[in-house]
Order: structure tokens, then sequence, then C-alpha cells
């Protein structure tokens, strides 16, 4: 292929299959496909918006939720009741509930397995503003946010039960929020979940083969690179090689650690700024669009490999924003390939600004 062939962050011409190092999830990335005729453009998903006099999430009817695990305050030092920055409760609505010990239970044959629905589901009210999202905020108080995140983290991972746990955002209806208070939500489950027993393969293998850590090599590699998106003292954002959806971004820390509950208090200031950046640039690139914000990191060590201590030399923590700008469709579902019509370089060069 000749330079000609190449556009000016020197991403390939035309369609070209890219394959996911860790997953090895091949991604489609077609170009032309955003150029396709689409009657459902403008229309949005249907996010409940709840009014700020009945919203659950609302300072001022903490009544409404089940009483709080943790908060910030700045006024009343008294639980479930306002002058709260943010707040944590159990999911009204919960996907696990707390038990004992799951044992697993095979059916007749073998080939039929299930466990009890235990584990920790908790909800962390963002900000007591119904309308500001992460990207409203002042820098000091997605700090707070994530500060929140640590703690829980670091009090979930006691829990003996628990093998992986999970913090993601959705944001707007087409994400799968169903309120419009900014919330994020933690489980805590029992089983280390497949696709991170196959990336911890992965992850793995690597180490074993190059004798370091994948990401550290990828933010070495990636660092004047045209999938560049910000580069910070503590943190980096890029554009992963294979993207899956236009304008994806993952977030990783510049020090090597496996766990989230491991971050100091500079890095959550480093991060929460590079937050607030990749969020603006997003919103004013791609319109605003729904997402999903998701931590990617190790288990429990307790849970995935008893006294094993290799996981925290070869894992790497990180948070993925994930842009919902087209519905995942039949080739998804059929074949595990993507389609994102949005040159990861082309995404990058416009994040950068």
């Amino acid at each position: 292929m000749t330079s000609a062939e190449r556009g000016e962050n020197g991403e390939r011409g035309g369609s070209e299959l890219r394959r996911d190092f860790l997953s090895g999830r091949w991604v489609l990335i077609a170009p032309e496909r955003a150029r396709r005729p689409n009657d459902f453009q403008s229309v949005r998903a249907p996010t409940i918006d709840v009014s700020r006099t009945s919203c659950p999430f609302c300072e001022g009817r903490e009544a409404e939720t089940p009483p709080e695990v943790e908060a910030l305050r700045d006024e009343s030092p008294v639980p479930d009741s306002a002058g709260w920055r943010v707040r944590v409760v159990p999911n009204k609505f919960p996907a696990l509930t707390p038990g004992p010990e799951p044992t697993p239970e095979k059916r007749a044959g073998g080939l039929f397995e299930s466990l009890p629905g235990t584990g920790v589901h908790e909800v962390v009210v963002d900000t007591p503003d119904h309308d500001r999202e992460w990207v409203d905020l002042p820098v000091d108080h997605i700090r707070d946010v994530l500060g929140i995140f640590r703690r829980r983290l670091r009090a979930i991972e006691q829990d003996s039960t628990i093998q992986y746990v999970q913090i993601f955002k959705n944001k707007g209806g087409f994400a799968g929020a169903s309120l419009r208070h900014p919330h994020t939500q933690i489980l805590g489950v029992p089983v280390v979940p497949q696709q991170v027993w196959e990336e911890l393969s992965a992850l793995e293998h690597h180490a074993r083969e190059s004798g370091g850590c994948f990401f550290c090599r990828l933010i070495k590699d990636e660092e004047a690179g045209p999938r560049r998106i910000r580069t910070g003292p503590d943190f980096i954002a890029l554009a992963p090689y294979a993207s899956r959806f236009p304008y994806e971004t993952h977030v990783l820390p510049r020090r090597h650690t496996a766990l989230f509950r491991e971050t100091t208090d500079e890095e959550l200031i480093g991060l929460a700024r590079m937050m607030k950046f990749v969020l603006s640039r997003l919103r004013d690139v791609a319109s605003d669009p729904d997402y999903h914000i998701v931590l990617r990191q190790a288990p429990v060590t307790r849970g995935a490999r008893p006294g094993d201590p290799r996981l925290d030399s070869f894992v790497h923590w990180r948070i993925e924003v994930l842009p919902v700008m087209g519905l995942v469709a039949g080739f998804e579902w059929g074949t595990g390939c993507f389609i994102n019509p949005i040159v990861p370089e082309s995404a990058a060069a416009a994040l950068r600004g």
C-alpha cells in the first residue's frame, strides 16, 4: 500500500479487519458504513426521566432508597439525610444478594451447572444534582466519586464469597440506564467471568513470552503514536487499535498495578482530570452520545488463584469508555466480530482536538 492510500493519521484506506491482541476478537473497521442511510438516527432511547420531585436519587429523598452503605457529606453527619456529595446504597432491585459462599450444583449428566446468585450489588449516586453528569462536575467532585469506588472495592474485596468486582456506569437509555440521575453500579460476583479469564490467559502468555506486562509495553509503544488521545504524568488515554465502537477510549495508569483499590490519592486527581477531558471531548466531537464506563481489573487474588502473586505482575487495570452510537446487530451477535465505522486513528485525532 502506498502512502497516498493512507489517511493523514496513517490509517489504511477502505475496510480493514483488525484483531485485538488480548481477546483474539476481530473487529471490522468499515468507514464506508458511516455513509449508509439511517431512518432512526435521531431517535433517542427512552431513559426514564423521573422529575426532581420524585427521583429517588435526588437530595431530600433519601428515604426512597435502602439505607446508605456509605456517603461523603459536607453538612449533617446523620446517615440517610441531606447534605451529601456522593452516596452509596444497596440496589433496590439487585441482580445479586448477600449470602453464604456458594457451592456449585451439577445436574444429571454434568451438562447443567448452577450457583446461587449471591454477591453484592450497590449503587453509587454520583451527585445530588439530577442533571449533572461527570463531564459537568468539577474535577474535585469526580475525584470524590473515584475515591468512593476505591473505598467500596477495599471493603467488598474482603468478602470471601466475592471473586470479581465490576464497576460500571451506563449513561443514557441506549446504554441501558433506567434512571436519568447520574449513578454508577458496583457488582461483586462469586465467580470470575469467562471474558476475564480469557484476558488473564492472554496477559499471562504475553508475560511468559516477553517477560513483561502487555499494557506497560502498550503505553510505551503508543506514547507518541496516532492512537494517543491525551497523556498526563499518571495516566494516558488511547483509542484501542481494534476499537469496537466509534470513539472508544481506554484510560490506563502509567504505574503498573493490577487493582484499582491500590490507586493513590495523587493518582485519583490525575484520573479525575483525564476522565473530565475524555468525556468533554466525547461530548464535543460526538454530540453527547450515550456511553458505558467500565472498570477492568484483576480478580480478587484470593478467589482467582489462591496464594498466587503472579496476577500482580501481569495484570494492569484500566477504564474503558464505550460510546453507544449504533446498534449491535445480527452480524455482531452471530460472529462476535464488531463493525466500527470510525477508524481509531481518526477518532483519536478528533478527540485530541
